[in-house]
This record gives structure tokens, sequence and C-alpha cells, in this order.
């Protein structure tokens, strides 16, 4: 998925970054998948690698946090995800999608 789809920063890219901001949740951290992500970040544009490398960090953007801070895990139609959703042209589309599947992970 690194480097896929439209946008400044790959749809594939932000659907990751959104999976990542979602593990915590789930108490997931340092999976097999962080490292191979993280050896793979020279597959896309450098706006992305940073992008991706923040959030193999642990830095999301406010909207994964308010997204991810409630007791129950929100739906599409919530008015946090449809914020998060509206960033960007496509991103945000891309970024929700990840996140929820994230969040639900292990749900």
């Amino acid at each position: 998925m690194i480097g896929r789809g439209s946008g400044s920063t790959p749809s594939g890219d932000d659907l990751l970054v959104g999976w990542l901001a979602g593990l915590p949740r789930q108490l997931r951290r340092g999976l097999p998948a962080h490292r191979a992500l993280a050896n793979r970040l020279i597959a896309t544009c450098r706006l992305s690698r940073r992008f991706l490398q923040n959030a193999l960090a642990g830095c999301f953007h406010l909207a994964f946090a308010r997204l991810a801070s409630p007791d129950v895990v929100p739906g599409a139609a919530h008015p946090l995800a449809r914020a998060l959703a509206e960033q960007g042209d496509r991103s945000g589309h891309a970024s929700l999608a990840g996140c929820l599947a994230g969040l639900y992970q292990g749900a």
C-alpha cells in the first residue's frame, strides 16, 4: 500500500497512517507491521514518508486524537469522524477508513 494511490500523500499511505492512529486504542503497539512499514518508507514520496514516520513514532493530527478519545468508538457518521474525513481532498476519507479499521481491530 505504501506509495499507492493519488494525491500529494498517496491514498494507501493515508489509510496506513489512519490504521496506525487507531491501533493504540486496542493497546497494539510495536507490531511486526511497524518494522515492515518503516523499512518500506523509501517507496513513497518525501511528504508522505514524513507523514508515515510521524505516525510510526506515535505523532498524529489532532483529528485522530479526537476520534480515538471517546469511550465508545464512533461510527463514520459521527461529527468527529466527519471532521477527519474532511481533511484534504481525498486524504481524510482514506485516513478515516484506516483509523476505523485500527480502532475496531481486536474489539
